[in-house]
Formats: structure tokens, sequence, C-alpha cells
């Protein structure tokens, strides 16, 4: 299976993925996705996995924006780490959970 085929997959599960430190590319992926899935249903849940040490918070605050503005239910999900930007980030969620070791 191709990276391509993969990102599909996830897409289609209404499923976003935030690793590593926040970068441009990240919050444009993030705003991006949130947008896209909005535009297919504003009632399914939207998935935000969130594994990062954060970044710069003019970033997240973007990415922030972009989840307050969505209709859709968001759901924040930690399966490693969440510290500072990452962190208001989830706080922005509709619901926060974490993995039992995160």
């Amino acid at each position: 299976m191709q990276f391509s085929q993969i990102f599909e997959t996830i897409a289609k599960k209404r499923i976003l993925l935030l690793r590593g430190e926040i970068h441009n590319d990240d919050q444009d992926l993030i705003c991006l996705g949130l947008k896209l899935c909005n535009v297919q249903s504003t009632t399914d849940t939207i998935e935000l996995h969130i594994d990062s040490c954060g970044g710069s918070m003019t970033l997240g605050a973007y990415i922030i924006d972009a989840i307050q503005f969505s209709e859709a239910p968001i759901h924040g999900i930690v399966t490693g780490e969440a510290s500072s930007a990452a962190f208001v980030i989830l706080q922005s969620c509709d619901r926060r959970l974490a993995y039992p070791n995160a």
C-alpha cells in the first residue's frame, strides 16, 4: 500500500494527524483537512490525533480558529504528547481523549 492510498483511507474516515513540531505545512494540512471534512458532512465526527511537542503559537492559533469555525464535532485524541500549542489545540476540540500512556 502506497502513502497516497493510506492518506486517502485516513481522509475517508475523517482522521487528521498532527505530529511533531507545528510548522506551516502542518498548519496548512490540518486547516485544509478540517475544511474538506466540513464540506463533506457537518454531522459526522472528525478525529484529530495529536502527538506534538507544540511549536509556533501563531500557527496553533490558525488551527484553533479552523476548529472553532467547523460545524462538525471534532474529537481531539492524544496519542503521545500534547505540549505547548498542541495542548491549546486539544483544548479547543469538542471532546478530548487520551491514550492511557500518553
